[in-house]
């Protein structure tokens, strides 16, 4: 039982049995009612057991519909606002213009325009006497008085006091106070201790850019500090731009390349960037691409690099400098698929709409069509496509010829290209042909073995939009997760 436990942990606590009529009441939902011989309002549980003892004047109107499952109540006594708990117990008195919850068993009172908080068993934690009070994080509270900040703890001990123009909670157990323009970052535990300790305003801004790094500025500097404030990057007159795993830094005139840990990887870059398992890097206008993780072989021989997802890149060398179609495009994905992709203009990496696991690889050749391998290389559809795009987990739509078909995510044709706009939504594809929306088709693969990917159709009537309507379709009525050949504006999808 919660009270035996409650009095396990404090056994010399005055007053027992108020534990276990709070540990008792605490789920029951509560109904106010009017006992008619005095005029007054109590309450009584769902069964109609008398809890509070009709005294109060009246209580929150919303009580009346609904009943109240909260500890704390909140009556009226000559048209003064109070809370009593569902023991009976007032706990704040009365006077307020407005109590409400403000975390766990605090509760936010308000009086002539200031703000304080009362515990729900009955005692005050804040004097009503600031400008506002909010949680700032699991330990303390932000008080604001006189237009500046400072900090109390749950139990109404002032930690720090409000002469603060800004008290942030970063998060990771960090707190940000700002004075005078400039921050200074301080642990949690740190304000715990009994002194308060001295702050170092340093900073001109604060701002985390991935976990466990923490952006600092100084002026034009720039710097990065972990969670525990220790220097990952020191401040120096650079732009830092977070990297997967690791840092770029721009000074304006040439850039370089950091690991997660600040070290240097590569200098005197024309450009640089990365995903969670590869550097990419340019320098005199070839690249070189690398494992992150281990010192870098820079070898600047390629004439494009591209990264793929989080764990792929592709490469290609022109076989002639002269010609730029020349050349074939390699790509890899960690730990070890290599891939000879061919002669292509551009690669890029396609994924599922809700499946970031299905995933292709877009190919353009150098006459802009595009086609879809998988990511092992395996061909899904020809480059002769002018667009192709995912439409839903695993259905893929292709435009030939000015008209939309769509295919299953291993390349097999469901609809032909013969429809002016496809449309997904929850499993359902619709088409637009010749002005009118028709059916709402679904794709199942077959249970049969030797025909598993053969799909099955299911259609439903779809009321048909009208001529007017089909032809310059209105943004409300537009399907989602659409594609079209061109909407009322021009473009050639809808979004």
């Amino acid at each position: 039982q919660p009270d035996d436990a409650f009095l396990k942990t404090y056994p010399n606590f005055p007053d027992k049995e108020y534990v276990r009529k709070r540990t008792e009441t605490d789920p029951l939902a509560y109904f106010p009612f009017l006992e008619e011989e005095s005029d007054k309002f109590g309450f009584v549980d769902a069964n109609g057991r008398l809890q509070v003892a009709a005294r109060y004047d009246s209580v929150a109107t919303d009580y009346f519909c609904d009943g109240v499952r909260t500890n704390a109540m909140l009556v009226y006594r000559q048209r003064q606002l109070g809370a009593v708990d569902k023991t009976g117990r007032e706990i704040t008195g009365f006077g307020y213009e407005s109590i409400e919850p403000l975390d766990g068993e605090l509760l936010l009172v308000k009086q002539n325009g200031s703000a304080g908080v009362w515990h729900e068993g009955g005692f005050a934690v804040l004097p009503v006497q600031y400008q506002s009070v909010e949680v700032l994080n699991e330990t303390f509270l932000l008080v604001q008085q006189e237009g500046k900040y400072g900090l109390a703890n749950f139990f109404g001990g002032r930690v720090g006091e409000a002469v603060y123009d800004e008290i942030r909670n970063l998060g990771d157990g960090l707190v940000a106070f700002r004075q005078n323009g400039r921050y200074a970052v301080v642990h949690n535990s740190l304000l715990l201790e009994r002194k308060f300790p001295v702050l170092a305003f340093l900073y001109d801004s604060v701002e985390w850019v991935r976990q466990d790094a923490l952006r600092v500025r100084i002026g034009t500097y720039e710097g990065v500090v972990n969670a525990s404030l220790q220097p990952v990057v020191s401040p120096a007159p650079v732009r830092l731009k977070p990297l997967p795993a690791g840092w770029l830094a721009d000074n304006g005139t040439h850039r370089q390349l950091l690991d997660a840990k600040g070290r240097l990887l590569a200098d005197s870059l024309d450009e640089a960037t990365g995903n969670q398992s590869f550097f990419a890097a340019r320098r005199g206008g070839v690249w070189a691409v690398w494992k992150a993780g281990i010192a870098p072989r820079l070898k600047f021989d390629y004439d494009t690099a591209v990264l793929l997802g989080t764990d792929g890149f592709a490469v290609k060398k022109l076989a002639n400098p002269d010609k730029p179609n020349s050349g074939v495009f390699y790509a890899f994905f960690a730990p070890d698929v290599f891939l000879k992709l061919g002669n292509f203009q551009h690669v890029s990496l396609l994924q599922a709409e809700g499946k970031p696991t299905r995933r292709w690889l877009l190919v353009t050749d150098k006459s802009g069509n595009q086609g879809l391998l998988t990511v092992k290389g395996q061909p899904v559809l020809p480059a002769k496509h002018s667009r192709i795009s995912p439409l839903g987990p695993d259905l893929i739509a292709f435009q030939s010829g000015g008209r939309w078909g769509l295919a299953d995510g291993t390349g097999r044709q469901l609809l032909p290209a013969l429809y002016n706009a496809l449309s997904y939504e929850k499993g359902f594809v619709s088409t637009l042909k010749n002005g009118t929306w028709s059916g709402a088709l679904t794709f199942r693969r077959s249970t049969n073995a030797s025909s598993a990917r053969t799909p099955t159709t299911r259609c439903f009537s779809l009321p048909p939009k009208t001529a007017s309507t089909a032809s310059s379709p209105p943004t409300t009525n537009r399907p989602p997760s659409s594609l079209s050949t061109k909407s009322a504006t021009g473009s050639t999808a809808w979004p």
